[in-house]
């Protein structure tokens, strides 16, 4: 910090009525004032039918606990705790909340302490005609100083304080965005782990099925009631169904791997929380959706590009303001002494203060072009916004299709196995028999195999349809603990966040 000696009188104080109304003006905010946009939106989405109730408000909170599984449960609550994703994102928040903290700190003068001591040899051929000392000197000095504070008179930094807590606002969306998007991910992913389980054991089945007709065929050989033509028919066939296991088996520790990384873990223990077989969860028979107007609320990705919007809004405000004068107040306080035991001495104190009014008249119409890019940034903002909202209400009716088809056809599938298995059965027994020959027995059992298989897959494929439902309406965040965490980030100052 540099001290510099002015000439003003120890008496001069700056006029109460300039700081009034400089208060006053501070009120005279640039720019227009942001207002949501006004949707026109359908009354309800296309596409349900009779499993799918009129409109009426989803119940969204702890929706995967519908599905009535205490380990997908138990999987989402440990994703909620160590999802690295979640937390990388809850750490965005806290950054953009401190911004909004930096930026406020524009209404506060900066005010810093210091001391100073300079020791002077003046030159000789300068200054000897002059007859003036030459010895050296020193100079001590300490002192507070108050760099320029700019009165916001036309709203610039107010502006600016609306954009970055908007933006702030945003971040806390994008975190919300992230939450719904784990734990769906999860539930997802714990369907298909599920589903291939029970792929798993179809398959074993069918093995194991293809192994007794083996075992029936060599007898057959052996007793000369068949040829080799018919064990090698069948052998071929066990060890191609037989190569089916191995892939779902590698599929199974993809589906583990993938899941353990949701889950903020490794393989290990996750695989102590999933436990043993169990059948795919079913979800719920009757999906309430509501209306799309609820969505603008809900949806975190809507919610976030509405804030993206009012931040662009603010920063036209902000940039039209740099149009007129621009007011700041300087100033500093000091002891000056040439000993250092004059430093106690007050009269040699010193100070300076005032205000500067500076007004950039023309600077190459540089503004208006920052006030014709916020503006135009703010009509990309909008019609990302609107975007959002057709996004939005296209996932939910591509969705609920989804769920309608998927249960549709796990009906159709069930209805196939049901007579496959009849069909095979009695195969089976005439084979015995002798009524039929083998190459009749082996495509019923790869038509049974092929629709147990298809039942597995339907119902994993329903499972997953129905979290991808829960999803695209876009709740479960509300209420919920990581929320409240994100929250209370926003309800803090920055230092203390």
């Amino acid at each position: 910090m540099r001290f510099v000696v002015v000439n003003q009188p120890l008496g001069t104080r700056v006029p109460l009525r300039i700081l009034l109304a400089t208060s006053i003006l501070v009120s005279c905010k640039q720019g227009p004032n942001y207002e949501p946009p006004k949707e026109n939106l359908p009354a309800g989405f296309v596409g349900s039918n009779e499993t799918l109730t009129p409109p009426r408000d989803p119940e969204l909170t702890l929706w995967w606990e519908r599905f009535n599984d205490p380990t997908l449960t138990e999987l989402i609550a440990q994703g909620d705790e160590s999802n690295q994703s979640l937390a990388a994102s809850l750490a965005h928040v806290r950054a953009a909340w401190a911004s909004v903290g930096i930026t406020e700190s524009q209404f506060w003068p900066s005010i810093g302490l210091g001391a100073q001591y300079d020791r002077t040899k003046v030159n000789l051929t300068q200054v000897a005609a002059q007859g003036v000392d030459l010895d050296p000197y020193n100079v001590y000095a300490y002192g507070v100083g108050m760099s320029a504070w700019e009165i916001d008179l036309w709203g610039r930094i107010a502006r600016q304080v609306e954009a970055s807590s908007a933006s702030a606002s945003a971040t806390l969306d994008l975190f919300r965005g992230t939450l719904v998007s784990v734990r769906a991910q999860i539930a997802s992913t714990y369907m298909q782990y599920r589903t291939i389980q029970q792929r798993l054991l179809v398959a074993e089945d069918v093995v194991g099925n293809l192994t007794i007709i083996r075992d029936l065929t060599l007898l057959q050989l052996k007793n000369g009631t068949t040829s080799q033509i018919s064990v090698d028919h069948i052998e071929a066939e066990l060890q191609k169904q037989s190569a089916v296991i191995p892939q779902l088996r590698g599929a199974l520790a993809s589906a583990t791997s993938t899941l353990a990384v949701l889950c903020g873990t490794t393989v290990g223990p996750l695989q102590e929380t999933l436990g043993g077989i169990v059948p795919t969860p079913t979800g719920p028979i009757v999906l309430d959706v509501g209306i799309p107007a609820s969505l603008l609320q809900r949806r975190a990705d809507v919610r976030r590009k509405e804030r993206d919007l009012a931040a662009a809004i603010a920063t036209i405000g902000s940039n039209e303001a740099l149009h007129f004068p621009q007011l700041t107040l300087s100033g500093n306080f000091y002891i000056s002494s040439n000993t250092f035991n004059g430093l106690g001495d007050l009269s040699n104190q010193a100070y300076s203060f005032g205000p500067t009014l500076a007004w950039n008249v023309f600077s190459g119409w540089r503004v208006d072009a920052q006030v014709a890019q916020a503006k135009a940034r703010a009509d990309a903002a909008l019609a990302d916004y609107r975007n959002a909202v057709l996004v939005a209400i296209a996932d939910v009716e591509s969705a609920s299709a989804n769920v309608v088809q998927s249960r549709a056809a796990l009906t159709l599938q069930e209805g196939a196995l049901a007579d496959g298995l009849s069909a095979l059965h009695l195969a089976e027994l005439q084979y015995q028999q002798g009524l039929v020959d083998l190459t009749t027995v082996l495509e019923i059992a790869n038509l049974e195999a092929s629709l147990a298989d298809g039942v597995a897959q339907a119902r994993g494929l329903l499972a997953q349809d129905i979290v991808a439902l829960y999803k695209s309406l876009g709740g479960g965040w509300e209420a919920s603990a990581p929320d409240a965490d994100a929250e209370a980030v926003l309800q803090k100052k920055p230092r203390d966040a």
